[in-house]
């Protein structure tokens, strides 16, 4: 079965160069020069075809009603939306686009200086992360916890579905596209470099937006450094969370914008207004919260056509812009709000929206989710949130996909600010493009601290693309203090470089090296979840009464079981002893549980043990763990009193036959 879906795959895989290659030239046709710009924004389009190919899909789904959402048909779809763009872009360029573009600059030598040592720095901090990687299994408790599972779940049912009450299994997930191709061909090492790709176009991304602000090449990778040393980051591109794949997207739409205001006409600013929509609509889809940094988005869109007109009078022109890149936004991610309004009725579904008393779309109250704090507690934790590092004392958190930004972070991009904001009282070139987009960049910054300590409450990577906007900032603190002190700048670089990656590195070193002393590089061994999971019968629906964590893992090695995680479970059964009415109800096969489970197993159920290292854990080997196998109705119910009355290493001969 795997086989007959390689050929779409490798078709899907060829179509995004050719794909990249129309963006590239889309972007070139728009008047940008600038190689990294033109580069960062070419691969807008790869993303953007393969989120609507699989969109279109599931809206044929959701009118068929049956599973139509297969690597076959993405890549039909896939084929024909490239058509289209390059259709689109062979009528910009015979329109007279070619002729207002400008020469490439010529090739430069890059000379970095000193600066090559925080380069080589940052490369072998992602070195380590790398091979870390390539040795393990997918990590990421939100990717363990649902993001993983649900693209598997998607695969087995070929379509995108929704499972209203649970808020983990009701987001947009554009994010989880790729897992869900590949889960047809059951590659699963290839999941813990997944977003790698990711991280290496937002280097380019980085380095476009820092050449908007008039930066020097060596500023560029400056802020290229400061950049990719954020934990969140690092740490995310080696794991299984979506925040890094959406703020890409976003600060893609961003560089988009940026170009608008150089521009030469209407033509251009109109394209790359739908090239900057297209990446906005990616990162609307990759996750709810994106409903509120999207109007920020096309507020920037106006701004950036009222800067390039110059006029206080004329604002028809920049609501059209802020409206195409809002309307290709919402038309791109439209299938979330059309699966929330057809199987819910609330098109914003998870979103609980009321106005005082009055209740306007029903959703599910995220208030749940946060830990209440008040202001003043929140702000004196957010001061020194990103100098935290590991602390076994307690007082701070380690460096981790949701904690902390690091040394050059700190160090250089309040420096920036400052400098920003000084040369705005003193009105230092006003009318300058970078000195504008320097003001707009220290906006958008406040405007992610506010947000922090409010509506997303002091969960950092929910404004994460908002953060990366402000490390561009730092590339110019660096500028600034390298043309007074260029050894000292070069000192501070490195020695903040360093300090963030020898902090970040500990943790995949010491899980190596864990790995290699206890000789764990199996599956099983690395999730300690027993091998009776591997024998299960094909399609095994699995009840997972253990940490959430493991709904992932309990896939399997050849992901083929299907399992409910215990959250699911207790949003539509409560925390009730499991019965017996249930369990039948939800058609399920086997039970797994583990010592502390919240959750546990009413009496005279029609169960028996097939697993229990009761023993082995309590001498502390590992955790206890029990796995229960669900007799058919027709089977005779067995006695059970609580305890296990059958243990086995190995599941019984029938189970070939269940």
């Amino acid at each position: 079965m795997a086989m007959h879906y390689i050929p779409a795959l490798v078709s899907i895989a060829i179509l995004s160069v050719v794909a990249w290659h129309i963006g590239w030239r889309w972007s070139q046709l728009c008047g940008i020069r600038e190689r990294s710009s033109a580069f960062a924004l070419g691969g807008i389009l790869p993303t953007s075809i393969l989120v609507l190919s699989v969109h279109l899909m599931a809206y044929a789904t959701l009118v068929a009603g049956s599973g139509l959402v297969t690597p076959n048909s993405v890549a039909a779809v896939y084929i024909f939306l490239t058509l289209i763009s390059g259709t689109y872009v062979s009528r910009l360029s015979r329109n007279g686009s070619h002729h207002l573009l400008e020469k490439s600059p010529p090739a430069r030598r890059l000379d970095l200086g000193w600066c090559w040592i925080p380069v080589v720095v940052v490369g072998m901090m992602y070195l380590v992360f790398l091979i870390d990687a390539l040795s393990r299994y997918p990590t990421g408790y939100d990717g363990l916890h649902y993001h993983l599972p649900i693209a598997f779940e998607w695969a087995r049912a070929k379509e995108l579905t929704l499972i209203e009450g649970v808020i983990t299994q009701t987001n947009p997930d554009n994010g989880m596209f790729i897992p869900f191709l590949l889960a047809f061909v059951p590659t699963e090492r290839l999941l813990t470099i997944l977003f790698v790709p990711t991280t290496i176009h937002l280097m380019f991304v980085c380095f476009g937006l820092a050449r908007s602000l008039g930066l020097s090449t060596r500023a560029c990778v400056v802020a290229i450094c400061i950049t990719l040393s954020v934990p969140i980051i690092v740490f995310q591109t080696f794991s299984s969370y979506i925040d890094l794949y959406a703020a890409d997207a976003w600060m893609s739409a961003l560089l988009g914008i940026v170009w608008i205001t150089r521009a030469k006409d209407g033509r251009q600013r109109s394209s790359l207004a739908i090239l900057a929509g297209l990446a906005a609509g990616v990162a609307l889809g990759s996750k709810a919260i994106y409903l509120v940094l999207m109007p920020i988005l096309a507020g920037v869109a106006y701004l950036a056509e009222r800067m390039r007109s110059r006029s206080t009078r004329q604002v028809g022109q920049p609501i059209r812009m802020a409206l195409i890149v809002l309307g290709v936004a919402l038309a791109t991610s439209s299938f979330w709000f059309a699966r929330g309004a057809v199987e819910t009725g609330n098109p914003l579904y998870p979103i609980d929206l009321k106005i005082g008393d009055t209740q306007i779309l029903s959703g599910i109250d995220t208030k749940q989710f946060f830990v209440e704090r008040s202001f003043s507690t929140r702000f004196a934790r957010w001061i020194d949130y990103p100098w935290r590092e590991p602390k076994h004392s307690g007082l701070g958190y380690p460096y981790s996909v949701n904690n902390a930004l690091g040394a050059p972070f700190t160090t250089f991009v309040p420096v920036g600010i400052f400098l920003v904001v000084i040369g705005w009282l003193r009105k230092v070139n006003p009318d300058d493009p970078g000195r504008r987009w320097q003001h707009i960049f220290v906006g958008l910054g406040a405007l992610g601290c506010l947000l922090l300590l409010t509506i997303f409450q002091e969960t950092l990577r929910f404004v994460l693309p908002l953060v990366l906007v402000s490390a561009i900032l730092g590339a110019m603190a660096f500028s600034e203090i390298h043309r007074r002190a260029p050894r000292f700048a070069a000192w501070l670089l490195t020695a903040s470089v360093s300090v963030t990656a020898i902090i970040a590195t500990l943790p995949p070193i010491h899980a190596m090296a864990s790995r290699a002393r206890s000789n764990t590089w199996d599956r099983n061994s690395f999730y300690e979840i027993p091998d009776i999971v591997e024998q299960l019968p094909n399609d095994a629906r699995i009840l997972n009464l253990a940490s959430n964590g493991l709904t992932y893992p309990l896939l399997g090695r050849k992901l083929r079981n299907s399992v409910i995680a215990s959250y699911t479970w207790v949003i539509h059964q409560g925390y009730e002893p499991v019965s017996e009415h249930s369990l039948r109800e939800n058609e399920i096969d086997y039970v797994f549980m583990q010592s502390g489970s919240s959750l546990q197993l009413a009496k005279d159920l029609p169960v028996e043990c097939v697993y229990d290292n009761s023993q082995s854990a309590n001498r502390g080997t590992s955790l206890a763990t029990q796995v229960y196998r669900v007799r058919s109705a027709s089977e005779k119910a067995i006695d059970y009193s609580g305890k296990a009355k059958q243990v086995a290493k190995s599941p019984p001969s029938t189970f070939g036959s269940l």
